[in-house]
């Protein structure tokens, strides 16, 4: 007689890769075991630069992923924006973690994935950094009595890196 004995073991988010690609942040995971698709939760995935705080994500995805042992999906352009005006968040690979809570996955025997702890945070494997350039959108206003002016770019841009001094303002697009 052949003895069955259930699955009861939890499972893990073995690896992760982190890429920046065409202005959105794609996000891979690969558990050690295959996981349900459709139990598949991004916000229980928390980004960090160290053991302390970090951003837990808010993506949702809009369709149902197929029973896998790997997922990547595209961050939403909220939580894209987001990890871009935080300091140290997914800037190098060496600085970039990810924590989980329990919820982020079942497995197909609908057993918790393994939730991860600060002393035990998820180093990502693999990087692809953001090198594309922030982009000037439009300038909102412009005050020429105080030279002041409000400006929106594509993406959160540090003030300290901004040049002001290298502004051309112009009467019109013709120049």
């Amino acid at each position: 007689a052949v003895e069955f004995v259930e699955d009861s073991t939890a499972p893990v988010v073995s690896s992760a890769s982190l890429r920046y690609v065409a202005g959105t942040i794609e996000l891979e995971l690969t558990f050690n075991e295959p996981v349900s698709g459709v139990s598949f939760n991004p916000t229980a995935i928390t980004l960090t630069a160290n053991q302390s705080g970090g951003y837990t994500l808010q993506t949702r995805l809009d369709s149902r992923l197929p029973d896998g042992m790997s997922f990547t999906f595209n961050l939403s352009e909220t939580d894209v924006l987001r990890i871009k005006a935080t300091d140290q968040l997914a800037l190098r690979k060496n600085t970039s973690f990810l924590q989980f809570s329990s919820d982020v996955a079942l497995d197909i025997s609908d057993n918790a994935a393994a939730a991860t702890q600060t002393s035990n945070l998820l180093a990502i494997s693999g990087f692809v950094p953001d090198t594309a350039p922030p982009q000037l959108v439009e300038v909102t206003s412009y005050d020429a009595n105080t030279g002041s002016a409000i400006l929106l770019f594509n993406e959160p841009v540090g003030l300290q890196s901004l040049a002001f001094g290298d502004l051309i303002y112009l009467s019109d697009a013709a120049g």
